[in-house]
């Protein structure tokens, strides 16, 4: 699969995708997924996060949107290493819009495939597109490429 980003528009809901071929085990690539404590380092979307990749635990974080930043908090949904993370927002935004995002790794040739995405949907999920639409693809990519960065050095 080739590398690279996109905006789907499924049913109400909003998806941004970015892909990648990184050359790192699925397990390397995990581990720099789930090594929240460490994205400061590294991450240029999510610039800080805080908490365990355990199905049902709390994860806070602090996303770039754009000039400004955001911090969130997060709920696990998902964690089957080294193949797939889930989280979903769990703050007040969701009365209104609700997110959830998924990092799928899978093994492709001597590495891995990221597939790193985001899907929102809810009442006012059209304006949190107009608004943050250009900044969310803008971050899942950088992040997509900084995972790939990240993983390939190790």
């Amino acid at each position: 699969m080739a590398a690279g980003q996109g905006l789907c528009l499924v049913g109400a809901a909003v998806v941004y995708t970015a892909v990648a071929h990184i050359e790192a085990t699925p397990d390397e690539i995990f581990d720099v997924l789930v090594g929240f404590d460490e994205y400061a380092d590294w991450n240029p979307w999510l610039i800080q996060a805080e908490g365990e990749a355990v199905v049902g635990d709390s994860v806070t974080a602090t996303v770039v949107l754009g000039d400004s930043t955001r911090t969130a908090r997060h709920r696990v949904l998902e964690v089957d290493a080294p193949n797939r993370l889930c989280w979903r927002d769990a703050g007040v935004t969701t009365w209104f819009v609700k997110g959830r995002r998924c990092r799928i790794v899978e093994a492709e040739g001597a590495g891995g495939f990221l597939r790193n995405e985001l899907q929102i949907w809810g009442l006012f999920a059209w304006l949190a597109n107009k608004k943050y639409g250009d900044a969310l693809l803008e971050g899942i990519s950088a992040e997509t490429a900084a995972v790939k960065a990240r993983a390939e050095g190790r």
